[in-house]
């Protein structure tokens, strides 16, 4: 018979069943609470660690943030300038945009090319290897920041000065920066065509555009003119140089004072002559003598300029350079005129605003040389 064939009956210890039972259960609660606290532990950690990313994150994009949010200031300073939607290319699109959606659209640029320019690191890079990159970019936003403050200060400087007749003192010099001039003028003459490039150098340009097709309801554009480089502009500025050269007005009295003081160094005589003067007390009173029992005003000779004399002279080898000289010290120093700014000067405007040159001949060495001469042949004293 096999051992199953009689069975026994097991016997069972209730109470040690119920006993094995409670502490399985015990057990089981033990390492629950362990697994349940690791699992908690886990979590905190996990949440700390995400904690610590998200302040790393949020100090690394601080600065760059900072920088971008900046330009929005810079940017409401041009409010009511609109640009061509350059969406697409250089002029694609006939719609105007805000000039601020213009700067926004290349804070968007820079945001995207320092997203990229991180993902490209790969998932191994390290927290200084992702800092020195958004350090790149974060001077890329300042640097655009910067751009936008020398465009905008220049930008007052213009609504000023062109509102001058252009033969007026400290009118602006046409010859002078004349796309920044350009660029201006189109944001008060209704066109606005101009849009903001990035250079890859990292630096920014403003172009303005022109409309080529006659396409009605779809125009493109094309560029126009040189543009002006905006980062160039800033260092030229930095360095001490003027947005505009500005007209300094010549008037007569200014040639008639410089020829006086030339005259003792006439020693030929060449416009100058001797010519007699009463003479004064110290109360302006003409001082008297007595000649043959009559009162006669006593007299001195000096030496004055004599525009008697200027025609000729001025038609010498000698007199052209003395005109030519007297050109080239106006534009000594840091107050100097440009012979630009001299000729303009000597333009006029007409009741309706439209400025032309002297003579109607635009500027030359020769045509300024040749104004000059006839101001000096012709000057009254």
């Amino acid at each position: 018979m096999g051992a199953y064939d009689n069975p026994k009956i097991a016997q069972v210890d209730p109470n040690a069943m119920a006993r094995g039972i409670t502490q399985f259960q015990q057990s089981l609660n033990r390492a629950g609470g362990k697994i349940l606290a690791q699992g908690q532990k886990s979590r905190k950690e996990a949440e700390a660690n995400l904690d610590k990313k998200q302040r790393e994150e949020a100090s690394r994009m601080r600065d760059f943030d900072r920088a971008t949010a900046e330009t929005a200031g810079t940017a409401a300073e041009f409010d009511g300038v609109t640009n061509i939607d350059k969406q697409g290319g250089f002029g694609t699109n006939s719609s105007q945009i805000k000039f601020e959606d213009e700067v926004g659209r290349n804070v968007s640029i820079l945001r995207d090319q320092l997203d990229s320019a991180i993902d490209a690191l790969g998932q191994d890079a390290t927290p200084r290897q992702i800092q020195q990159v958004t350090n790149e970019y974060t001077l890329k936003a300042k640097k655009f920041k910067g751009d936008l403050d020398v465009l905008a200060a220049g930008y007052r400087d213009w609504q000023e000065l062109s509102k001058l007749p252009r033969d007026e003192q400290d009118a602006i010099v046409s010859s002078f920066n004349p796309e920044l001039i350009n660029i201006y003028s189109s944001w008060d003459n209704g066109t606005k065509n101009t849009a903001i490039s990035m250079l890859p150098n990292g630096g920014f340009t403003i172009q303005e555009f022109e409309e080529q097709s006659l396409q009605t309801g779809s125009p493109t554009y094309a560029p126009k003119g040189a543009g002006v480089n905006m980062t160039e502009l800033s260092a030229r500025i930095s360095q001490g140089e003027p947005y505009f050269k500005q007209v300094q007005e010549l008037e007569d009295d200014d040639i008639i004072d410089f020829l006086q003081t030339q005259v003792a160094d006439d020693m030929s005589n060449n416009f100058s002559s001797y010519k007699s003067f009463n003479k004064m007390d110290e109360n302006n009173q003409v001082i008297m003598k007595t000649v043959k029992g009559k009162p006669v005003a006593q007299t001195v000779e000096k030496k004055v300029y004599d525009p008697n004399k200027t025609a000729a002279y001025y038609n010498t080898p000698e007199g052209e350079t003395f005109i030519k000289d007297y050109i080239s010290s106006l534009s000594d120093g840091d107050k100097g005129t440009s012979p630009e700014a001299l000729y303009q000067s000597m333009g006029s405007t007409d009741v309706n605003g439209v400025f032309a040159p002297i003579g109607g001949n635009d500027f030359s060495e020769d045509n300024l040389f040749n104004a000059m001469k006839d101001r000096f042949v012709n000057i009254k004293f």
